[in-house]
């Protein structure tokens, strides 16, 4: 091929021929509506390229020419057995028939002409469309920032991107009954990312759009492609950026989720360190208090120490004066002729009291309890025993003895108060205390 330059360019940065056919489907609703209306209508295809549309066409039998101005276009729809005519797109849609094409199409061909051209052309098929037919300009989409700022200055040929509402409001304008902006060819499955990329929002929206447009026709035809118009629209980059800031949103509020329940750990963290701080300083107090008392003990046994070792040392010295020496004699024959018998004395002489006592238990404890019943014989009695404490008790134990075995009034406890008390007493209250006692102890003696 002679040229082919453009040819190539298409094969490389368009896509292959499966490629542009899978992305045709998108188009189905419309062709099976349209087919309804005017089956093996007539269609023509302007700026037909390698004729992926015009192959399209023919398997819903409708009868396709394709016009481009390129020839290594031409003859590659040649190649592939298709009616094609070598001609510019304006040209062609002014040599049309008045209502005579159920479709006319233009795919990426708009964004070669000029504004004025392109009102032309939209005219010219408004004019030549069958009533109900539909007329598809297919371009790039400029909401894609990606699109808009790169690729579609890709092309050389390309005059300027075209916004969707610009050129659908174009085709309103030419007099067609209803149009629709479809977006196409982007990733069906952007907006399920979690979370949105900002490469997403730059350039994930829809790639390319058309504004399909349908004639004015009776009922049958309007109904027909009626469920078609209502297809949607496919992504903006509002939507992407909305999501994106919706999946930020979420991000930020998980994170501060996050970041909060580190806060709380790191208080949780600082309590426990402030409480295991205070808790070391009580222990570290806790343990000078006690090396403290420890100290004071040890000074204290220290102290003792000294003073046993001064009081042993005192005693030695003692020992070894010449004093004690002299003495010697002395205490050797008090302690023979005088300490040790009287000591013995005492010994004997308890043990015969003892021995009395236990002898005459009976009687005296009955004579105890006469003497208990009687505060004045009592006093004066206690009075002389309270000098002798070894016979004071013996005696105690005695009358605390035969009580027991022989009912004797347990008037011993008022007695001991009467020993101690009753001499301090005035005349009055002696008389009060002795009267007392005698009724008390008439009640417990029994009858």
């Amino acid at each position: 091929m002679e040229n082919d330059f453009y040819y190539q360019f298409e094969e490389k940065f368009r896509g292959d021929r499966e490629t542009i056919l899978e992305k045709l489907q998108a188009y189905k609703p419309f062709l099976e509506g349209v087919s309804e209306v005017y089956p093996a209508g007539n269609c023509v295809d302007l700026g037909c390229g390698r004729g992926e549309w015009l192959e399209l066409l023919g398997k819903y039998e409708f009868a396709a020419v394709g016009v481009d101005s390129d020839k290594a276009m031409i003859e590659a729809c040649t190649v592939h057995e298709l009616n094609v005519t070598h001609a510019d797109a304006i040209s062609a849609a002014n040599l049309l028939e008045s209502d005579s094409q159920a479709i006319i199409s233009g795919f990426h061909i708009a964004e070669h002409l000029e504004f004025e051209s392109l009102q032309e052309l939209v005219k010219q098929a408004q004019r030549a469309l069958l009533p109900g037919g539909i007329f598809i300009l297919e371009t790039p989409n400029p909401e894609n920032l990606s699109v808009a700022s790169l690729t579609f200055n890709l092309d050389p040929t390309h005059k300027k991107p075209i916004p969707p509402l610009l050129l659908q409001f174009l085709i309103d304008y030419s007099g067609f009954e209803r149009s629709m902006v479809m977006r196409l060819n982007h990733d069906p499955n952007i907006v399920s990312q979690k979370p949105l990329a900002i490469a997403n929002v730059l350039a994930g929206a829809s790639p390319d759009y058309a504004v399909i447009a349908q004639k004015k026709g009776d009922l049958g035809a309007m109904r027909a492609l009626k469920s078609a118009f209502l297809i949607p629209s496919g992504i903006t980059t509002t939507a992407l950026a909305t999501k994106y800031e919706d999946d930020l949103a979420t991000q930020l509020a998980s994170m501060h989720s996050v970041i909060e329940s580190i806060q709380q750990s790191s208080d949780a963290s600082q309590q426990l360190a402030k409480t295991a701080e205070e808790r070391s300083l009580s222990a570290e107090n806790k343990a000078r208090s006690a090396e403290e008392r420890a100290i004071s003990a040890e000074e204290r046994a220290r102290h003792a120490a000294d003073l046993a070792i001064s009081s042993e040392t005192s005693l030695i010295a003692i020992r070894q004066s010449l004093s004690w020496k002299i003495t010697a004699p002395l205490r050797f024959l008090m302690d023979i002729f005088l300490i040790k018998p009287v000591s013995s004395v005492r010994t004997m002489l308890n043990t015969a009291v003892a021995t009395a006592i236990d002898v005459l238990g009976k009687p005296l404890s009955h004579a105890m309890a006469f003497a208990a019943a009687r505060p004045t014989i009592f006093g004066f009695f206690s009075r002389i025993i309270s000098t002798f404490p070894h016979l004071r008790n013996h005696l105690n134990r005695t009358y605390a003895k035969h009580q027991k075995t022989s009912g004797l009034p347990t008037a011993q406890q008022d007695l001991q108060f009467a020993a101690s008390d009753y001499d301090e007493m005035n005349r009055v209250a002696k008389e009060i205390f002795v009267d007392l006692q005698t009724r008390k102890n008439e009640k417990r003696t029994p009858e």
